[in-house]
């Protein structure tokens, strides 16, 4: 077991941070990794911070891993920026094969695979980075706070192609809002061919935004994108004041297609519930 009472971060059981180095390939964590006060806790990586093209694939963790924020059962947190010399560059964050069962917990942004995954273009970094990830499996159980999915606590694209294709997450996920049986929160990442089957989720509280209580909640995620054939199955039941439940997403910005939703909705106080999403942007 590893274990770290202090702050800080970028903790795990194989490298704690990589930077400007995105390989790994074949790496398997089996050991618990506890670190509840820190952030960038993961059971494979800590962090990656990469300017170039990063490829990480056959990853695989059977431990606990316990952090504060930015936590995953594969990876903390995963980083791809453009800096200013890369401008008009098209980069491609590959993440192949991420397999977890261990149990993962901390505060915002919790995933069974990932915590935080995010690339970014501003107005002076032009170059653009697709995320492509194929072959998430999460059986762990996740808990959080804030922004707490099945395989991804929060994700982020500056490029709208990007996809998670073939994710599948059978574990418990139980949070206060941003919660998703998949993700908590994504933008421009479309999930394609996912699965939720076996999981339970729990949302267990709300957030005060502009005055207004929302929850975000969703068998696949509670704020989303795009979804294609995507199937929830699993019962949402939520008791508290808030507002955006729905079978798959509880908000979204994109399309649907060939969705469904054959659970039960059960939140007799919310509003912007629907079968499929609670409200499309």
């Amino acid at each position: 077991a590893i274990s770290y009472d202090g702050r800080g971060g970028r903790i795990s059981g194989i490298a704690g941070y990589a930077y400007n180095y995105g390989i790994f390939s074949g790496c398997e964590n089996t050991a618990e990794i506890n670190a509840p006060n820190a952030s960038y806790v993961g059971g494979v990586v800590g962090g990656v911070s990469n300017s170039s093209n990063v490829t990480l694939s056959k990853l695989t963790n059977s431990g606990k891993v316990t952090g504060s924020d930015n936590v995953g059962g594969i990876a903390g947190y995963i980083n791809a920026v453009a800096s200013a010399g890369y401008q008009d560059l098209y980069r491609t964050l590959t993440l192949t094969s991420f397999e977890n069962s261990g149990e993962v917990s901390g505060n915002n942004n919790v995933g069974g695979t990932i915590g935080y995954l995010y690339t970014d273009a501003t107005s002076n970094r032009t170059a653009l980075y697709k995320i492509t990830a194929n072959e998430f499996t999460n059986s762990g159980n996740v808990s959080g706070v804030k922004y707490v999915g099945g395989l991804l606590g929060y994700a982020r694209s500056d490029d709208n192609s990007s996809s998670l294709t073939g994710g599948i997450s059978s574990g418990a996920v139980e949070a206060e809002s941003y919660i998703g049986g998949l993700v908590g929160k994504a933008e421009n990442i479309k999930f394609i061919d996912c699965s939720n089957e076996g999981s339970e989720l729990k949302a267990t509280g709300y957030v005060l935004e502009s005055d207004v209580t929302y929850v975000y909640f969703g068998g696949y995620a509670g704020f989303g994108y795009s979804f294609e054939n995507c199937h929830n199955a699993v019962m949402l039941s939520y008791s508290g004041n808030g507002a955006r439940i729905g079978g798959i997403a509880g908000y979204a910005n994109g399309t649907f297609t060939e969705c469904s939703n054959t659970a039960d909705i059960t939140a007799g106080t919310a509003n912007e519930v629907g079968g499929i999403v609670g409200r499309v942007n």
